[in-house]
C-alpha cells in the first residue's frame, strides 16, 4: 500500500512539473543600457520573486537572437524596456509565438527615454510590429501617480484600484475588437489607455506604457548606474505586475469579450472612454466629460468659446481633424501649422478626446 502511495505522488509530482507555467525574460536587447537595470536579478527580481511564488518557472534569455524554438518552450516572454531594435526574424519568432498561443508581456517607457543613444527608445521599437496586435504605444511623457481614471471592471483588474507612471506613455487603441484599456490617464494627459490587454491569434498581449511601475530598487547603491528607484510596492503596482502575468498565461481574463470573440468590448461592463478609440458624437453635446469640451467633436461655437482659442484656431483645429482624423490626445493640438503654443495652457485642462 505504501508502495502505491508513493507511485501516486510521484506521478503527481510529475504532471505537476509537466504543466507548470513557465516565464521567459528577454536580456538581450539592451536592458541595461544606462541607468536602466531591467533583468530579473536586478530591477525586477522582486517581480520574478513573485512569479515563482505564484508557482510559475522564470527564466531569463541571455544570448540572442529571439528564436520561435526556443519561445515555444515557454508560455509567457515578458519583454522589459529594449533599448536595441528586434530584427526581422525576431520580430516574426514573437508574432508566430503569440499566434500559436503564446503570451506576450510589453513594458515600454516614455517617448524620448533612448539610454544607448542608438537612436532607439521602447516606442520606437515596439511600434514597428504591434500595430498588427491593434495598438501602438504614443510618443508622450507622461508623471501621473496615482493613475485611477475608467478602471475596467474585470478579473485582471482585482486588487489593482491605483497603479504609477514616472514618465511613461499612453497607448492608443487602432483595434477595439482585438485590445481593451485597462486603466487610464487622466484627461490632462490625453486621457487614452496606459495599460492595454490585447488577443491575437490564440494568444494574448499584455502592455504597459512605463517600466518604472516594476522597478524594485534593486540596485539602487550601484552609483554608476545611477540607482534604481523601488515602485514596485507603490500604489497597486506589484498586483497589476502579477495579474497581467496570469492573464498572459491564461489564468485570468477568460471572461473578456476579446477573448469570447465578441466585437463589442464594451459588452461586459466597460466604458468607451477607456479603449483608447474616440467616442461617436453624442447629439452635439460635446462638454459632457466633466465638463471638458471634446475637441474630436466640438463644434465652431464650442472651440471659440474656450480661453486662448479663436474663430481662426477653432477652425484649424476642425479642418485638422476632418484631413488627418480624430485627436490621438490633446498635446496632439501642437501639431497643428500657426497654433499659438502658448495658447495651449489656457485652455489644456479644458479639453478632452
Amino acid at each position: 500500500m505504501k508502495k502505491y502511495f508513493l507511485l501516486v505522488f510521484i506521478f503527481i509530482l510529475s504532471f505537476s512539473g509537466f504543466s507548470q507555467i513557465k516565464v521567459l525574460f528577454d536580456n538581450t536587447h539592451a536592458q541595461r543600457a544606462g541607468s536602466a537595470d531591467w533583468t530579473i536579478t536586478t530591477g525586477f527580481s522582486n517581480f520574478a520573486a513573485d512569479l515563482e511564488n505564484t508557482g510559475y518557472l522564470v527564466n531569463s534569455l541571455e544570448h540572442g537572437p529571439i528564436k520561435l524554438e526556443v519561445l515555444s518552450k515557454y508560455d509567457v516572454f515578458i519583454i522589459p524596456e529594449p533599448n536595441n531594435p528586434l530584427k526581422a526574424d525576431e520580430i516574426n519568432a514573437v508574432k508566430t509565438f503569440v499566434k500559436n498561443g503564446g503570451g506576450l508581456f510589453l513594458i515600454s517607457d516614455h517617448a524620448g527615454a533612448d539610454r544607448n543613444n542608438n537612436g532607439w527608445d521602447a516606442v520606437k521599437i515596439f511600434n514597428v510590429f504591434v500595430s498588427e496586435f491593434g495598438f501602438i504605444f504614443e510618443e508622450h511623457g507622461y508623471s501621473e501617480h496615482p493613475i485611477n481614471n475608467n478602471k475596467y471592471e474585470c478579473s485582471i483588474m482585482q486588487g489593482v484600484n491605483e497603479v504609477g507612471s514616472w514618465m511613461g506613455t499612453s497607448i492608443y487603441i487602432k483595434d477595439p475588437s482585438k485590445v481593451l484599456g485597462m486603466i487610464s490617464f487622466s484627461s490632462s494627459h490625453g486621457g487614452n489607455p496606459y495599460i492595454i490587454v490585447a488577443a491575437y491569434g490564440a494568444g494574448r498581449i499584455a502592455a504597459v506604457g512605463d517600466s518604472s511601475p516594476f522597478d524594485d530598487g534593486s540596485a539602487s547603491k550601484n552609483i554608476i548606474r545611477g540607482g534604481l528607484h523601488n515602485n514596485y510596492k507603490d500604489y497597486d503596482d506589484r498586483q497589476m505586475a502579477i495579474n497581467l502575468s496570469k492573464w498572459c498565461a491564461k489564468d485570468l481574463g477568460n471572461e473578456l469579450p476579446i477573448v469570447s470573440g465578441s466585437n463589442h468590448p464594451n459588452d461586459n461592463g466597460g466604458s468607451s472612454s477607456n479603449t483608447g478609440e474616440q467616442p461617436p458624437a453624442d447629439n452635439g453635446n460635446t462638454n459632457d466629460n466633466n465638463g471638458l469640451v471634446n475637441i474630436n467633436t466640438a463644434s465652431m461655437n464650442e472651440l471659440d468659446a474656450l480661453p486662448g482659442i479663436g474663430k481662426a484656431t477653432a477652425k484649424l483645429i476642425i479642418d485638422y481633424r476632418e484631413s488627418h482624423g480624430p485627436f490621438h490626445s490633446i498635446q496632439e493640438i501642437l501639431d497643428i501649422p500657426r497654433i499659438n503654443k502658448s495658447n495651449f495652457k489656457l485652455y489644456a485642462d479644458k479639453i478632452c478626446i
